[in-house]
């Protein structure tokens, strides 16, 4: 199997010039003469414009990338140690697993007297009911 430049889906080949490609793009995008009128109201030179803006957006992008680059040069790489902060987590994970169970255990107790109270008054109502 040979490769080659030419298109095997198309009578199309790879562009040898500029012009050559603008005429392509003209034919291909532009089918109605309408279409062909605007792009050739953007005339030869639209190009160099567009080559100019996308540098001027490129230079944009640079400014600040490369003062972001300069100071982590000057300030060098930070490693900043964690350790304490993890220390104080863990302390305040375990009081509030402390807490939870003492909330708990509060709650259950709560729930028991209630229960009591209810046995010892229906305990009360039978006695009181008896002659």
């Amino acid at each position: 199997m040979s490769f080659s430049t030419r298109s095997s889906f198309s009578n199309n080949h790879w562009p040898e010039s500029i012009q050559e490609l603008e005429a392509q793009a003209l034919g291909s995008l532009c089918p109605t003469p309408q279409c062909a009128g605007w792009l050739r109201v953007w005339g030869p030179g639209w190009r160099d414009g567009w080559t100019s803006g996308v540098r001027s957006l490129k230079a944009d992008k640079w400014r600040p990338e490369s003062k972001i680059r300069k100071h982590l040069e000057k300030k060098g790489p930070q490693v900043r140690d964690w350790g304490h902060y993890f220390k104080t987590n863990e302390n305040l994970r375990a009081q509030i697993f402390v807490s939870s169970l003492d909330n708990g255990h509060t709650v259950l107790q709560i729930e028991n007297a209630y229960l009591i109270a209810g046995d010892f008054r229906v305990k009360s109502e039978i006695e009181l009911a008896m002659p």
